[in-house]
């Protein structure tokens, strides 16, 4: 699954977005872990990717 780098993903960004032979993603630069990902059917969907840091309280 390749990477393609940060834009500022906008409507005219999504809408250029065009198949390739392997799934891959374009994140937004402006909003950390949204991002679209273009399969090589053409289907785009919106994804997040989020991270959650869990602290164990110890005593």
């Amino acid at each position: 699954m390749g990477r393609r780098g940060t834009v500022l993903l906008t409507k005219r960004i999504v809408d250029a977005a065009r198949p390739d032979h392997e799934r891959y993603h374009v994140w937004d630069s402006e909003l950390s872990g949204f991002g679209l990902r273009i399969a090589p059917t053409g289907v785009k969907i919106f994804i997040g990717d989020a991270r959650l840091t869990v602290a164990e309280a110890l005593g």
